[in-house]
């Protein structure tokens, strides 16, 4: 059958159908006593979302609701979680009450300590009883007669509520946001009256009488894992005053699955986690905080007990200030009593319990009515414009083993020829040993074999089979093999190993019989279960692997029948029945890698074998002999070749660095002069000679009068350098046009030579330049391969999801292979950036699950698809990609609910979604590409799984779904961890990058770290203890070395050019001395301009011209199409407070807060002991992770210019994500300060340019390969 054409496919494939800051518990966040919870980060990833209830609360019905998540999926509690024993049981072996800056800790700080950390403050201190008193203390700690009055602070710049969230850069979502509020104080609204919090016990708050101010910021979490490895912070999130919270809820001891110790605050806009009190506030909080304290105490044992008693539970506390009595105050047993039945209505298994009974069957005591517990509210429904959407193919991978709603929306594309189990009913099994072994035709090679008969039952080469299991040579795998046999779904897959058999012979060694034991030879299988695809795996799937063994053939148990899906050819949707023994394959699974690649061609199979000897094949033994021949050092003509790299004498190449690598990571450029073999020391050995570049631009180089001998192995493969002289007009556009067209090229037109002790720098004559004209034209012919595809089908056509401001197309459009022609951003303002940018870009702004829905709905008549923008315009159909337009989708899925964006994540978030639905995008236009990028918090998310009756989860779910859905859909798969500041962006940030490649395509091999920047990626473990390697340079097994051509980029280098200016200091807290002014008049004279931070924008609000020329290739690269003057030069506005401390923190590397004077560190701005803030970066060092908003006041925040006294502007923000200057940055406020943070926000959520870059030219090269590898074109090949 004749393929069908469909532009930009790549492979010939059967037709288809078209179709706080306070050190003890103050109200704060806590771990419930059921689960540790990571360590809290106030970051800002990637279009971050905030933490969200996803079922919204009718704040008119009632003032009380259940936890603002209302259905989240947590942990199974289990005995070794709960911190209560019946044995004697002291409260300070209970873990302590820490605010959020230390309830939560990364996992590995976890592992070294004990389960439970002692409380460090006593019970008395805890609770505040003091001695003689007695319940006075449950009553009041101030004069209730005496009212104490809330003051705003006139040097704070407070934030309304309604601008809180776009100050912190929530980006919508499901239900209202979820925030933390420190240092808080709740009051009357109507005279600003501290209250007691026991009074929003009251029946009904809704009404809004009380309010609350403190400082606001995002709940966020990392995974136990740093974002940004050596990063103090990951991306740092603000921190704003507000003035007045309007209360309409009050909610603790919320239950869903387990018990949530938070205590929350509603108000129209959000909820709010209560964590450090202010110390005005303290004596109003204390009540209410004994009263929490002893419910959660109670209701945690009876969670955790579920037969402990009321006697046994006092008994367990074996305090002297906890006894019996406590438990008797009317105060004590009517919240209690409240406690329970609140919990018990949130369905909470402990109506049992006899100390739950204890209270439950007693009578409410007489109190005031604002001591009284308020009702639950009910749930409203999810709006419909949240609802996610998912196609056939995904829904059916996905759907099995995730809580959170979807929808199925579509016909799938591609239908399963059914032919799984046609084989079946011709199997025979062997249950016992064989009686009767036989050898059947002879190979032409004395004691080899082409088939045997076993008890009558025939078997040739090619067969798969099942044998016995053996013992695995693997150890690490063989650990694992208990954990993996409880994660297959398919019972003979557990009892036995698969084989492809490859030929018979005759052993040496005698069997029982006297006779030569029979053996065959032949190619491992792993059931899909042994992959790191564990128990999401169709559990009829079988993946193909490198390994080879011999065999007795008396292990066989039976023939299996295996399908190979053919090009093109879909998978069968999973029946999981567990007793099928019908299996197939498509795909080839590398245990180190942990890559999903296509299965040998008959013509690669052939190729391997004819590596080995003709009665021995084997593409597993051919593929080993292979690599030993790769990894080989051998001599060619006029050169020497090992790891696919051959030298010749005049080519010029990279040598490694020796000694002491603490500052020196960067490669040497050296030519080689002659290849010669060592006799003794038994190896070739190449003169060199060094090349070095020039400071001002590290693309050019002269030659040394140095020289050296070195092996083959200090080489780390070739450069390409051309004679260009700069100061000559005609060269100078060509040294650009060279110099960009790939990062191993460099110029020259200088050496060095010696004058006595003196060197000179003198002229290189073109015909004295020599290099080897051969390999640089090999060269050049590889670089024309992009081109001369490009000039036969135009550009490849790229469909960017989540596109956000255009950071991932820049990078990628800069090889002039690929083109955006469709962007997908559901926000205005950066959709209208990506537009202004990019105007030859289809940008449709719009959900992606509505475009979703849309392309996969059939009906001519449907509803035509609208922006999201505030009118709602319809999208034309031309508009709209079609199947098979896009060679490439991409983008990086918003990743807040699974990544380490929210301490109280929730299993049905719909953001976790959204990864699935870019998949379906994928199922809808087929394209050949598909590359996601994303935090690599992703690989932490876990589920419970729906299928495990115990409350199992699945660990790193997120990944091996997306994985699953790949290889569902007919992808290769690969996933790689890269460090950007490994490829030129000036700063430190790990991105998870995974390709996809249609079945027949080349699979992208990563980017090659081009820069040497000290830290590279985390090797992140996956099962079997087995780690994700790392992309790197060196191709020799245990060459890991983080050498590359190009110094990494600082911060220097990325900024230096730029116009200075300070925020001027305001001295409120510190009065100006005379040396202040004098300092100020110096800057002032070496031209720093001085502006007032307190209205934005503070810097240069117009273009300004720069300060230097560029001096650095960096900072000429940013500058290309923008000569003159620059924009986006300034920041935004700072309290008086702020605008002080940045002033203030020294002006030296990495100071920060610790370093400010003492009238800084009152406690309620900043805490010396607290994490660091107001942190101030170094010239010779990195930004930190891109952040989304600059607030230097924030935790963890890094964001102080090295040498001028302010945040680092909106410019220098574009500066550290690789943006030009001339890159239009556009919002719709129409405060300046809000247009400012929409400016910051779409720098910081962008893929960083310089690395997109390198992805794009690891994706080129996959194309390109792919596109030769097909055969002459013909009428029915596909174009291209």
């Amino acid at each position: 059958m004749a393929p069908r054409k469909v532009p930009y496919v790549l492979v010939p494939s059967p037709e288809r159908p078209v179709p706080s800051s306070s050190s003890s518990f103050e109200g704060g966040i806590r771990p419930t006593t059921s689960r540790r919870i990571p360590e809290v980060v106030i970051t800002s990833p990637r279009k971050r979302k905030p933490s969200r209830s996803l079922s919204p609360f009718d704040s008119s019905s009632s003032s009380r609701s259940t936890s603002p998540n209302v259905s989240p999926k947590k942990k199974t509690r289990t005995e070794e979680d709960i911190d209560y024993s019946l044995a004697k049981v002291s409260l300070r072996d209970r873990p302590a009450s820490p605010t959020v800056s230390d309830s939560y800790r990364p996992a590995e700080e976890e592992e070294e300590e004990d389960a439970f950390r002692p409380l460090s403050p006593t019970v008395s201190e805890l609770f505040g009883f003091v001695e003689g008193e007695g319940d006075a203390e449950l009553s009041s700690q101030v004069d209730s007669t005496v009212p104490v009055v809330f003051q705003f602070q006139e040097d704070i710049l407070y934030t309304k509520e309604d601008e809180v969230g776009e100050a912190l850069g929530e980006t919508g979502g499901v239900g209202k946001p979820i925030r933390l509020l420190r240092d808080f104080s709740i009051f009357e609204r109507e005279d600003f009256h501290l209250i007691s919090a026991t009074e929003l016990l009251a029946e009904d708050i809704s009404h809004g009488l009380y309010g609350a101010s403190g400082i606001v910021s995002c709940v966020q979490a990392s995974d136990g894992v740093s974002e940004s490895e050596g990063s103090t912070s990951g991306d740092d999130e603000p921190s704003l005053w507000v003035k007045s919270l309007e209360i309409i809820g009050f909610n603790v001891h919320a239950f869903d699955e387990s018990l949530d110790e938070n205590v929350y605050l509603e108000t129209k806009h959000a909820w709010y986690i209560l964590d450090s009190v202010s110390e005005l506030y303290e004596p109003f909080w204390a009540p209410f905080r004994i009263r929490h304290r002893l419910g959660h105490l109670v209701l945690a044992a009876a969670c955790g007990h579920p037969r402990i008693t009321y006697g046994e539970f006092v008994g367990s506390l074996d305090s002297p200030e906890l006894t019996e009595d406590v438990f008797k105050s009317d105060e004590i047993v009517a919240y209690l009593i409240q406690a329970v039945d609140r919990v018990l209505q949130s369905d909470a298994p402990i109506s049992r319990v006899p100390l739950i009974r204890t209270f439950a069957d007693q009578p409410l005591p007489e109190l005031p009515p604002r001591t009284r517990a308020a009702k639950t509210r009910k749930a409203v429904a999810v709006d419909k414009d949240s609802e996610t959407f998912v196609t056939p193919v995904i829904g059916r991978v996905v759907m099995k083993y995730l809580n959170s709603p979807v929808s199925i929306v579509g016909t799938p594309m591609r239908e399963a020829e059914g032919k799984l189990a046609e084989e079946l009913n011709e199997v025979r099994e062997h249950l016992d040993d064989p009686a009767k072994i036989r050898w059947g035709k002879k190979s032409v090679h004395p004691g080899f074999y082409c088939s045997v008969l076993v008890d009558g039952v025939k078997y040739k080469t090619n067969d798969v089979v099942a044998v016995a299991r053996g013992i695995d040579d693997n150890s690490e795998r063989a650990k694992g093999e208990r954990e993996a046999a409880a994660h297959c779904g398919n019972a003979y897959a557990k009892q036995v190993w698969f084989l492809r058999i490859g030929y018979f012979f005759d052993h040496p060694e005698e069997d029982d019989q006297g006779k030569p034991r029979k053996m065959c030879h032949g190619e491992w299988f792993t059931h899909g279960s042994r992959t790191v695809l564990q128990q999401v795996t169709h559990t009829q799937e079988l993946f193909l692997l490198s390994e080879c063994s011999d065999v007795p053939v008396a292990s066989f148990y039976q023939k299996c029948p295996v399908r190979f899906l053919e090009l093109g050819e879909v998978e069968e949707p999973d029946r999981f029945d567990a007793q099928a023994r019908d299996y197939f394959c498509q795909l080839m699974y590398d245990e180190t890698t942990h890559d999903f690649t296509d299965l040998p061609t008959p013509e690669e199979c052939s190729r391997l074998n004819e590596k080995l000897p003709a009665h021995k094949p084997c593409t597993s033994c051919g593929r080993n002999a292979q690599e030993e021949l790769f990894n080989t050092v051998r001599g060619v003509l006029n050169g020497v070749t090992q790891y696919g790299r051959t030298y010749h004498i005049a080519d010029f190449v990279y040598v490694k660095p020796v000694g002491d690598h603490k500052h020196n990571y960067r490669l040497h450029i050296a030519k080689i002069l002659a290849i010669n073999w060592d006799i003794e020391h038994g190896c070739y050995m190449l003169d060199v000679r060094y090349y070095r570049r020039y400071a001002e631009d590290s693309r050019r180089i002269y030659r040394t009068v140095h020289k050296n001998a070195v092996e083959v192995d200090d080489l780390d493969g070739p450069c390409f350098v051309r004679h260009l002289d700069p100061e000559e007009p005609a060269d100078q556009e060509e040294i650009e046009t060279w110099v960009d067209a790939h990062p191993d090229h460099f110029h020259t037109n200088k050496k060095e030579k010696k004058n006595g002790e003196m060197s000179v720098m003198m002229s290189v004559k073109e015909e004295e330049f020599g290099y080897c004209i051969d390999c640089f034209n090999q060269h050049c012919d590889e670089l024309e391969d992009g081109k001369r595809l490009v000039h036969r089908n135009g550009r490849i056509p790229v469909l960017e999801v989540f596109s956000g401001a255009g950071g991932l197309s820049q990078g990628l459009d800069q090889s002039g292979f690929f083109t955006t022609e469709w962007a997908v951003e559901r926000s205005f303002p950066a959709a209208e950036t990506f537009r202004l940018n990019h105007p030859e870009t289809k940008v449709l702004c719009a959900d992606i699950n509505a475009l979703l829905r849309y392309c996969a709905d059939t009906n001519p008549d449907k509803e035509p698809l609208r922006s999201s923008d505030a009118n709602r315009t319809p999208i034309p159909d031309d508009q709209i990609p079609r199947r098979g337009e896009a060679g490439l989708i991409c983008g990086g899925p918003p990743c807040q609910s699974f990544s380490g964006a929210n301490s109280n994540k929730v299993e049905n978030d719909p953001r976790s979604m959204l990864p699935f639905t870019m998949l379906s995008m994928a199922e809808v236009f087929e394209p050949n590409y598909f590359m996601l990028e994303n935090v690599t918090g992703l690989l932490q998310h876990s589920v419970v799984n729906k299928e495990s009756d115990d409350g199992d989860r699945i660990n790193k779910a997120t990944l091996k779904l997306i994985i699953r859905g790949l290889i569902a859909l007919g992808y290769q798969v690969r996933f790689k961890i890269l460090q950007a500041g490994q490829y030129g962006v000036p700063q430190g940030r790990q991105r998870l990058i995974i390709f996809g490649a249609m079945r027949g395509c080349e699979l992208p091999q990563g980017s090659v770290p081009t820069h040497a920047y000290p830290k590279a990626a985390h090797a992140y473990l996956l099962h079997n203890n087995s780690p994700i390697p790392p992309v790197k340079r060196g191709r020799g097994p245990e060459d890991n070395h983080i050498f590359a051509p190009h110094a990494c980029v600082t911060i220097g280098d990325a900024i230096g050019d730029l116009p200075p200016f300070d925020w001027r200091n305001p001295h409120k807290i510190i009065p100006e001395t005379q040396a202040d002014v004098i300092e100020r008049e110096n800057r002032a004279a070496q031209g720093i301009r001085q502006f007032d931070p307190f209205e934005a924008p503070v810097g240069f609000s117009d273009p300004v011209k720069y300060a230097t020329k560029p001096t650095t290739r960096y900072q000429k690269a940013m500058r290309r199409n923008n000569p003159t003057t620059v924009q986006y030069h300034f920041t935004s506005s700072g309290s008086p407070f702020l605008a002080e401390a940045a002033a203030t923190v020294p002006l030296t590397p990495l100071a920060n807060h610790r370093s400010l004077p003492k009238g800084f560190l009152d406690g309620r701005k900043i805490r010396a002991d607290s994490k660091e803030c107001y942190g101030r970066l170094a010239m010779d060092g990195h930004f930190r992770t891109a952040v989304t908003s600059v607030q230097p006041g924030a935790r963890g925040s890094y964001v102080l210019h090295p040498t001028q006294k302010r945040p680092i502007s909106v410019l220098e923000a574009k500066r550290s994500q690789g943006f030009p200057d001339d890159y239009i940055l556009w919002s719709d406020k129409s405060k300046p300060s809000l247009q400012i943070k929409d400016f910051y926000r779409h720098v910081g959520n962008a893929v960083p340019v310089p690395l997109a870059a390198a992805l794009g030219r690891s994706l080129e090269t996959a194309f390109v390969q792919t596109w030769k590898k097909l055969p002459p074109r013909r009428e029915t090949s596909p174009e291209i």
